[in-house]
């Protein structure tokens, strides 16, 4: 209770009970003593809680291009700095898109290295490969060039050699648009030694015998009887359950891949729109706090012998 308050109410019983039952004039002596003391105390109570009128002091304005900036690097962070609640609802919406973009990337690799691993462990190299031998090599008749045949993965292309061996049976289906003129010769033989092989080789032109420096003569090991067909699978080849599960991992991978990108792409959206809207809660708010630095708040107390009456005014420039 404020102490003028608690002062007027303390006279007021006190003068209740004398006027009741107190002599007239030791009640009139009274009450022009308390009557004195009471206004003395009122008075010097406002002018020590309030001696003039008080404003109501604006916060500091917020620039809108840096809130700009600040919801551009991270979502929410420049309608917060705007005490505009919303900014929670694009943190969390960004977290989520973040989580969800993470966890299908992290689900994609996971299927992309399965199909590798399918590819490594079940695709077996033609020709003079064999044991521990890590290629073989002969000197090309019509460039005169020295053309070595890797008997292993080490120089595929992890995208387009790896994929591409999920798509056909064996390496004569990949790369060589004219290799018919010596599909004959290949069939006509039943077992190829190396001599036979590379005889084969030096028909090919050396654009075709330099992917073949690097991807070697493989083939599905579940189609070694069918290691010197043409057919791609799936247009009459072949089937390859091995080349079959490489091919759904990828595909799968493949998937997976293109779903992170629109999280990835939901992302960014979210950057720009908050972004956008922190320069808008920014202006708001600077326009509200503005509105409100025109209030003023004045204490107006009036004080009688019998009363004290306290009054607040608000006043608002326009």
């Amino acid at each position: 209770m404020k102490p003028v308050t608690l002062i007027a109410t303390i006279s007021l019983l006190i003068n209740v009970s004398l006027s009741a039952f107190a002599e007239p004039n030791l009640y009139d002596t009274f009450l022009h003593q308390s009557s004195t003391f009471l206004i003395n105390t009122a008075t010097n109570q406002k002018q020590k809680l309030l001696t003039q009128p008080q404003s109501i002091e604006p916060e500091t304005p917020r620039n809108p291009n840096r809130a700009f900036l600040y919801s551009l690097l991270i979502p929410g962070y420049g309608q917060i700095h705007s005490k505009a609640k919303r900014g929670y609802g694009m943190i969390a919406a960004e977290i989520a898109l973040l989580t969800s973009y993470f966890i299908i990337h992290g689900n994609a690799d996971n299927d992309r290295h399965n199909y590798r691993a399918q590819v490594r462990e079940s695709v077996r190299f033609d020709g003079g490969c064999g044991g521990d031998l890590e290629s073989f090599s002969f000197v090309h008749s019509n460039s005169g060039e020295r053309i070595e045949i890797p008997c292993a993965f080490d120089k595929w292309d992890l995208v387009e050699d790896f994929e591409h061996s999920t798509e056909f049976a064996n390496w004569r289906n990949i790369y060589n648009a004219d290799m018919g003129k010596i599909e004959e010769g290949y069939r006509s033989v039943d077992v190829l030694d190396k001599e036979q092989i590379v005889d084969q080789l030096q028909r090919l032109d050396l654009q075709q015998l330099k992917t073949l420096e690097r991807v070697g003569l493989w083939y599905w090991k579940d189609l070694e009887t069918y290691k010197d067909e043409t057919k791609r699978q799936g247009d009459g080849g072949p089937p390859s359950r091995q080349r079959q599960i490489a091919y759904n991992f990828r595909k799968n991978a493949n998937d997976k891949f293109e779903r992170a990108k629109i999280f990835l792409g939901l992302v960014m959206f979210n950057h720009i729109v908050s972004a956008v809207d922190a320069r808008i809660a920014a202006k708001n708010y600077n326009q509200k706090n503005t509105s409100q630095s025109r209030t003023q708040l004045d204490w107006k107390m009036e004080i009688s012998s019998f009363a004290i009456e306290n009054r607040i005014l608000l006043r608002k420039s326009f």
